[in-house]
């Protein structure tokens, strides 16, 4: 890939020690995960239990120079959690060649999970994890976005104001994607729709499919054309329990986008 998606690519494994360290000097980032295993301990010594936090997570990190090991870390953990649902299926995936890349065009009903359990059905069939579309607004502090794209995840821009500048970003995007599918670097995913579906309405937004097709030549490709180059694959996920239903439902009542 070249320098013009810095700004919106995952990260390179040349770049996993940079952004660990990064990590691991995060107060706000240790807090986080402490706060996961909140402990009367961590309340009355903060200092002393971050002090211990970050200690740890060095040395689990300390072997960890590439992409790919990194995601060997987190998987146990997300393994972890496919293993305490009561049922957990899936089909389809036996139809695609491991060693193609795919753009999976995806429902959307969890920010985190949808594409977890996506990647963790792509690990045990052989093939190569996916690349994440994750929208800016959700890259808000540093760690956050740290984390994300050491784990595949590309960035949509959404925070921009202006046709011009959001159609110039639409197209860095539409290419990138383009060019992940051309030069064979894995499958990625994307959501059909800009943010999760709280009514449970699974539509394919137009505005996706015409972003897509941006990366097309004019003077000699037709937006189908295009499409089909993408090797577009449609995932569906269904939660017995919707995540976040409580949520949703608030943010459905008051107008939220998100």
């Amino acid at each position: 890939m070249t320098d013009r998606y810095d700004d919106i690519r995952p990260y390179r494994d040349s770049e996993v020690s940079e952004v660990v360290a990064a990590l691991l000097n995060d107060d706000e980032f240790i807090d986080t995960l402490i706060a996961l295993r909140t402990t009367y301990i961590a309340k009355w010594l903060p200092r002393f239990v971050r002090f211990l936090a970050r200690r740890a997570l060095r040395k689990q990190l300390s072997g960890v120079r590439t992409i790919d090991a990194f995601q060997a870390l987190v998987k146990p953990r997300l393994d972890r959690v496919v293993a305490e649902t009561s049922i957990f299926s899936y089909s389809g995936v036996d139809k695609l060649d491991s060693q193609q890349s795919y753009l999976f065009v995806s429902n959307h009903r969890d920010i985190v999970m949808d594409s977890a359990y996506a990647n963790s059905v792509l690990v045990s069939e052989g093939h190569r994890t996916a690349q994440v579309a994750i929208g800016d607004n959700l890259l808000q502090k540093p760690w956050v976005s740290h984390l994300m794209r050491i784990n595949k995840s590309f960035i949509v821009r959404r925070s921009l104001s202006g046709p011009k500048q959001q159609l110039a970003v639409s197209k860095q995007l539409a290419n990138f994607m383009r060019d992940a599918i051309d030069q064979n670097q894995g499958p990625l995913w994307i959501a059909q729709r800009e943010g999760r579906a709280k009514d449970g309405n699974d539509k394919t937004e137009a505005a996706v499919l015409k972003m897509l097709s941006l990366s097309r030549d004019k003077s000699s490709e037709k937006p189908d054309e295009v499409l089909g180059r993408l090797k577009i694959v449609p995932l569906t996920i269904s939660y017995e329990i919707d995540p976040c239903d409580v949520l949703k439902a608030q943010e459905l009542i008051v107008g939220a986008a998100y």
